[in-house]
């Protein structure tokens, strides 16, 4: 049974209406979850203490909802503020609706709204806390590749990634820079810097519930941001982005002693026989905006061989099952050494690699999407 979770916290009132002869009001609100079962809109009518003699009254009172087979974006709620009267009936003094859609939640976080009171005057002050919205709807993180791409027929590109690149590296040409928070993969300490621990939780929960159409919703968001939150679905995808498979023959490569430019060559017949057509895809998109990033290491301050140690930490790495508890020290190091120089390698020779390939902001956006299988070319 799909559950949506969440508390509100009714805060704080200002300058409401007087409807006593002393000039003050008693408030006290009752909060109504819109819902077609009347049990439930019962079970969820709940009341705040009264505030005696105040316009401005502070309750900061908290209230839990747990409500059943509802879409989050359905969720609508009603404050009513009225004025407590000990003989007769209580005063109206407005009302404040509600909506769960089309607002910024934070998951397991106050998000604080001041809104106006209808039919009455001053304003009304709560704060939302999600906790759960049931069952993802379509979750991008943490799945295979390709059962986000069995759902998304349209392009071979996972939306996330699309969206992510396109925006940062649209941002980083010269003509599109707006403002210090939108300068794109040109932005100081990118892929370096921490995003917003709060806005990349709510970006995730909005991916994976579909709720992120194009590439819009994420003009308003940081650069760092947008980093973090790809970062964070190559990170947990079910496999690292170079593949498991992979992995042994790229680091056997490595510790060859060969050239660069043998290396190169070694690495584009692993990557070609090792992955499959549509990781090939999403290898070559991450690696143009990585290695676009490296040439404006003047302003952002982030060169080949410092993606290449972020990145492999995220896109290369062994299952656990290989990692030996008795490895020694200077394994574990050379180990990691040779992750970075694979990834620098593949960074700074991504033309090579992908020679007549090369990502262009049509692949990176998944227009003109071709068929693709293991017997075709692997590249639009």
């Amino acid at each position: 049974m799909t559950v949506c979770e969440f508390y509100v916290e009714v805060t704080s009132a200002s300058s409401l209406l007087a409807a006593d002869a002393n000039g003050f009001s008693d408030p006290f609100v009752e909060i109504y979850l819109a819902h077609e079962d009347p049990k439930l809109r019962k079970k969820n009518k709940l009341k705040t203490k009264t505030i005696l003699k105040s316009l401005n009254p502070v309750w900061g009172e908290e209230f839990r909802f747990e409500v059943p087979h509802m879409d989050p974006e359905d969720i609508q709620l009603k404050f009513k503020i009225y004025d407590w009267d000990k003989i007769g009936k209580n005063d109206y003094l407005g009302y404040v609706d509600f909506g769960i859609k089309d607002k910024t939640l934070y998951q397991n976080e106050y998000n604080s709204f001041t809104l106006d009171v209808k039919e009455g005057q001053g304003t009304l002050t709560i704060r939302v806390m999600p906790i759960s919205f049931g069952a993802l709807r379509n979750p991008m993180f943490g799945v295979s590749l390709r059962e986000i791409l069995s759902r998304d027929t349209d392009t071979h590109v996972p939306s996330v990634v699309r969206f992510c690149a396109g925006i940062l590296y649209k941002r980083s040409l010269t003509e599109c820079f707006k403002s210090e928070r939108h300068k794109g993969i040109a932005a100081e300490g990118i892929f370096r810097v921490s995003g917003n621990d709060g806005v990349v939780k709510n970006l995730r929960y909005r991916f994976d519930n579909g709720l992120i159409k194009n590439e819009q919703d994420l003009e308003d968001l940081s650069d760092h941001d947008i980093a973090a939150l790809l970062k964070q679905f190559l990170r947990e995808l079910d496999q690292p982005l170079l593949t498991f498979e992979a992995y042994k023959p790229l680091m056997r490569a490595v510790s060859s002693g060969k050239s660069d430019d043998d290396l190169v060559c070694m690495i584009k017949k692993i990557i070609t026989s090792k992955l499959t057509p549509h990781e090939e895809v999403l290898v070559n998109v991450v690696l143009f905006l990585l290695n676009q990033a490296s040439k404006l290491e003047d302003t952002n301050l982030m060169g080949v061989k410092n993606l290449a140690i972020i990145f492999s930490q995220t896109i290369l790495y062994e299952p656990i099952a290989m990692c030996g508890e008795e490895d020694d020290l200077h394994s574990a190091v050379k180990e990691v050494s040779g992750r970075a120089r694979v990834c620098e390698i593949m960074i700074e020779k991504y033309s090579t690699l992908f020679t007549g390939r090369e990502c262009s902001l049509v692949e990176m956006y998944g227009l003109d999407k071709t068929p693709l299988d293991d017997s075709e070319e692997k590249w639009f």
